[in-house]
């Protein structure tokens, strides 16, 4: 990776972030950037990435120009932000078909069979595992080996279909966040919810449904995060981030669905719950504070992603009024 950057300039209002910086990294080196807190490290990030657009200057990145050629920039750079994007900047349609292109296990598995499965820990973390493609190594660990038995076992027993992945990456994610980690997470919480269904759609608080998130993994994986590498000892129970984040993006979504189907309104429900998790922090939504808008809770900064999606990126400014508002600034 190079990078040529040349006399580049931000101010947010009267506040100077950056002030004429000019430096160079060539292909191969390795550079940090040191400083206190609005140092303006995180906006030269950000212009770098084409997050945001300098005041003046010139930033170019292997080759290409932050500012005119964009979707080359953003296809030879990686970027992990403080606040992680990953899931954080997606819209609901765009998080269910990320996951379902990564994973893709639940489709490969009959639900009455994890029904069926589901008072053994074991069992589930085998089909779930399994399915994934991640008991196919010649592993050391007794435990693995367990899992491979158990899998091939079930694997004859309900008629499985092949595997529908090829490999899962560790290397992109955080360790508690490998595919190990999330499937065994969910294997126990199938062994520990086994009315999972009903308890989220029946559900009357975000305290109840962060109670019924509220679980680990099994004992194997709180010294684990991979088969035959041990680690420190931790609980990995899903963070109340990550449960907000299923709320947002998969629980609201699906009791909305649902009672719809049961021909029942439960709209202002549903923006009741969604005005108790606090507002994402995303560049999207950091974008629009820039402009004096405050955002107080998931309600109100989903609705910013959306009206992005609608108007901002179709640069239908003078049809919103936000657009209307800023532009008048």
């Amino acid at each position: 990776m190079s990078i040529e950057v040349q006399n580049i300039s931000k101010n947010y209002g009267e506040q100077k972030a950056l002030d004429s910086i000019s430096f160079s990294v060539r292909k191969g080196e390795i550079v940090g950037f040191l400083g206190p807190n609005g140092a303006g490290k995180s906006t030269l990030m950000k212009i770098l990435t084409t997050y945001l657009t300098a005041d003046s200057g010139v930033a170019i990145v292997n080759g290409y120009d932050v500012t005119s050629t964009q979707k080359e920039v953003q296809k030879s750079v990686g970027y992990l932000p403080e606040h992680n994007p990953l899931y954080l900047d997606l819209y609901v349609r765009e998080y269910l078909a990320f996951n379902a292109d990564v994973y893709k296990v639940a489709k490969s598995i009959p639900f009455s069979v994890v029904r069926k499965e589901s008072s053994s820990l074991e069992s589930l973390e085998s089909l779930l595992l399994g399915q994934a493609n991640l008991l196919s190594h010649d592993f050391q660990d007794s435990y693995a080996k367990e899992l491979q038995k158990s899998y091939a076992y079930l694997v004859q027993k309900y008629q499985l279909q092949e595997k529908v992945i090829g490999s899962v990456e560790f290397f992109k994610h955080r360790p508690d966040n490998f595919p190990t980690i999330r499937l065994a997470q969910l294997a126990n919480l199938y062994f520990h919810r086994k009315n999972l269904f009903s308890l989220v759609m029946n559900s009357t608080s975000i305290s109840e449904l962060y109670q019924i998130f509220n679980l680990g993994v099994s004992k194997y994986w709180e010294t684990h995060y991979n088969f035959d590498k041990e680690s420190s000892k931790k609980m990995k129970k899903l963070s109340k981030s990550f449960i907000d984040l299923l709320v947002i993006n998969t629980i609201i979504p699906l009791r909305f669905a649902y009672a719809r189907s049961q021909n029942k309104e439960i709209t202002q429900e549903s923006i009741d719950l969604a005005t108790l998790i606090p507002a994402e922090q995303n560049v999207i939504i950091e974008k629009f504070k820039i402009f004096g808008l405050q955002v107080n809770n998931v309600y109100e900064s989903q609705a910013l992603l959306e009206l992005k999606k609608n108007y901002c990126d179709h640069k239908k400014c003078l049809d919103c009024t936000i657009g209307h508002f800023i532009l008048k600034k």
